[in-house]
């Protein structure tokens, strides 16, 4: 699936993308979002390239720009040539350093800017400029992450980093063969979230996930607000009730954690849930008087939907909260 860039033509080099990825540029099913600043412990190659065909076959090169990090030398050789890169793939442990460097400089100057157009963040930034003066999102991609954290220097350089990441639309993606407790992580442990190689699937939301009651053709809305049930008392919820479905008034369950009450919509869709359910749940929390309100789905949110549920604090709980709580029972 990944050959050697000197076998390819210029042509094929820059009139689409090499390396056997699939470009979904026109129908993207993957936020910027849902890319976490995250370490991906105990991975391989096959994982590493898999992740990098998903990521850069959904984001266009208009849209997102990547530094690619190769502690090993032996693993991102492949994409050089590949449009999105700000600059060649960088290898050499004195360029690492001169890299960190650069894109330390460029945080600090997307945070002026915002500050200058009093702005919480670059989407919000971009938004509102009508894509002018566009700011490119980001991702650092480091492999091997086991060599980086060798260098405090390095591990220091990435804390400046992760620390903005947010704010200034900078995501930090880290894979190693070793497992965690191998792995000098410091400081950065809090600043990350570490996956094992069987998150990766749930994580991107892949198309060929195998979890059955991820999208169940067969199961009615009622039998999967029943399923949910199920599923949030073994998460240790309390008195989940499932409400009247003739006059839920946009809640499907009632349930309590630590003495909160939670007003939940649950939504199986083939596809992402809009600002409609947000609204929904938006209306109804007053009416059953709770004190935090939910939409659960099995699959994603429109940016929309998003957007509004974050003005109203209402929760949104994917499809990776879903697989997560799948996987807390099976724990």
């Amino acid at each position: 699936m990944f050959v050697n860039k000197k076998f390819i033509s210029f042509y094929d080099l820059f009139s689409s993308l090499p390396f056997g990825i699939v470009s979904n540029y026109d129908n993207p099913s993957l936020e910027f979002s849902q890319i976490k600043n995250s370490l991906f412990v105990n991975s391989d190659d096959e994982l590493v390239n898999k992740y990098l065909s998903r990521v850069l076959g959904e984001f266009s090169p208009e849209r997102l720009k990547v530094f690619m990090i190769d502690c090993n030398d032996s693993n991102f050789f492949h994409y050089n040539g590949l449009p999105h890169l700000m600059v060649p793939v960088v290898s050499n442990s004195d360029r690492i350093s001169t890299c960190l460097k650069i894109i330390q400089e460029k945080v600090d100057e997307r945070v002026k800017c915002l500050v200058k157009a009093n702005k919480k963040n670059i989407f919000d930034y971009n938004k509102s400029n009508n894509g002018s003066d566009y700011i490119y999102p980001m991702i650092i991609f480091i492999d091997d992450a086991y060599n980086f954290f060798q260098v405090s220097e390095l591990r220091d350089l990435l804390i400046n980093i992760l620390l903005k990441s947010d704010i200034v639309g900078i995501k930090v993606v880290m894979f190693s063969k070793m497992r965690e407790k191998s792995i000098n992580l410091g400081p950065v442990k809090d600043l990350i979230e570490v996956y094992n190689t069987k998150n990766i699937d749930s994580l991107l939301g892949d198309r060929e996930q195998s979890e059955d009651i991820v999208f169940d053709e067969n199961m009615s809305g009622i039998e999967f607000e029943n399923y949910i049930k199920r599923l949030l008392i073994g998460n240790n919820f309390d008195n989940v009730e499932v409400t009247n479905a003739s006059h839920d008034f946009g809640v499907d369950l009632i349930a309590y954690k630590d003495d909160i009450k939670y007003a939940i919509q649950c939504k199986k869709y083939s596809s992402k849930v809009g600002v409609q359910a947000v609204q929904e749940v938006i209306a109804s929390k007053s009416m059953y008087q709770c004190h935090v309100s939910v939409v659960l789905t099995n699959n994603y949110f429109t940016s929309c939907a998003i957007e509004l549920a974050r003005k109203n604090n209402v929760l949104l709980w994917d499809r990776e909260k879903f697989l997560e709580m799948v996987d807390n029972i099976d724990k």
